[in-house]
């Protein structure tokens, strides 16, 4: 088959997967939103959180295949290209049609605009972390060296630079997803508080009245060049006592270098594949594209479990430092009040728990009671 009927074939399955998982949740999505349970949009949010994975996995796979044979049949630079946006395409596509149900039941349930949830801020931090991603794997195809300088360029790329990468260009990303910047008040208690917790962060706000989400993150782990970002809807909806426990939250996590723990679990996942498609390139040895495959099908096994353990003990982790600096009462009245605003469900399973990346509130308020 030609360079352009795989080409064909891949783009045509990921319309398929798409398809199939736009009609699957829209006939979820209807089904929750149809119920009087007050519970409606958690349930959804279990739903994107689901279709996010699989709508990624189905769309990289199809990617995935453009991808390895255009590197089986040296093609020309032209056909690279068309194999990029095709595997680009792949990826969107099935994403988008898959999360679109979804988000539309999930904004009409809030009561926000469905528009809210587009942002073109966003996509450009998404892109910017999706291009630090991938350089390694593209550097390592476009030299066409022998095998073990393109391996080297993708663990040291991916294990190394990728990090560093991503720390530097922190204040771009909480630029764009944090349009104005906390106020002098806010920023001067924030500073307070970073001094008690031994770090120095700076303090960004995001736009969300509209989408009706209070939140606060975390971003960066190189020194000075470390942010809270929070957004406006919960300066908004809690006290100050109470948004003081969630800066002091995050900056737990900005004192215990969560993000770079977790950009490192990240990275170490993307090794096998980059080193599978880098042996494609050369023709390597069937053992070790078998060897690295097997590796890679471990590492999908375990990582979404083993990241999310992670990402629960961090969590817990910053609470403890947030009880500390501002007191466990007023942690978990922020907890409480951030459960009510973003109408999630306190009481979350083990599953769903790993699926986020976050302890149920029930645990951790009755964890802060004690």
């Amino acid at each position: 088959m030609s360079n352009l009927g795989i080409l064909a074939l891949a783009a045509g399955l990921a319309v398929a997967a798409g398809a199939a998982l736009y009609f699957y949740a829209l006939g979820r999505a209807r089904k929750i939103e149809a119920t009087a349970d007050e519970q409606r949009a958690h349930e959804l949010r279990v739903l994107l959180k689901r279709l996010s994975s699989v709508s990624a996995g189905c769309g990289g796979g199809a990617a995935g295949l453009a991808i390895a044979w255009t590197l089986q049949e040296n093609v020309s630079l032209a056909d690279g290209f068309l194999t990029g946006v095709v595997a680009l395409l792949c990826i969107v596509f099935t994403m988008a049609a898959g999360r679109r149900p979804a988000i539309a039941a999930y904004a009409r349930v809030r009561g926000v605009p469905p528009g809210a949830f587009r942002s073109r801020r966003s996509l450009g931090a998404v892109a910017i972390r999706v291009a630090v991603l991938l350089w390694p794997l593209l550097v390592a195809l476009a030299i066409n060296a022998p095998l073990w300088v393109g391996a080297m360029v993708i663990i040291v790329g991916e294990l190394v630079a990728g990090p560093l990468l991503t720390g530097l260009l922190t204040p771009a990303i909480a630029r764009l997803v944090g349009v104005d910047r906390l106020d002098e008040q806010w920023q001067a208690r924030l500073d307070r508080l970073a001094a008690e917790a031994g770090v120095r962060v700076h303090g960004r706000v995001i736009r969300a009245r509209s989408r009706k989400v209070a939140n606060a993150v975390s971003l960066g782990w190189l020194p000075g060049l470390r942010y809270v970002v929070i957004t406006d809807y919960l300066l908004d909806g809690l006290t100050e006592a109470e948004t003081g426990a969630v800066l002091a939250h995050e900056l737990g996590h900005a004192r215990h270098r969560d993000t770079l723990v977790r950009q490192l679990v990240t990275f170490t996942f993307l090794v096998p594949p980059g080193l599978f498609l880098a042996g494609v390139a050369v023709n390597a040895p069937g053992g070790y594209l078998a060897a690295v495959f097997a590796v890679f099908v471990v590492f999908m096994l375990v990582f979404r479990r083993l990241l999310g353990k992670l990402a629960i003990r961090q969590e817990l982790a910053a609470d403890d430092l947030a009880a500390r600096l501002a007191g466990p009462a007023t942690v978990s009245a922020a907890l409480t009040r951030l459960t009510e605003l973003n109408a999630i469900k306190a009481d979350t399973s083990k599953r769903w728990d790993r699926t986020v990346g976050h302890p149920g509130m029930a645990i951790r308020t009755a964890r802060l009671a004690t």
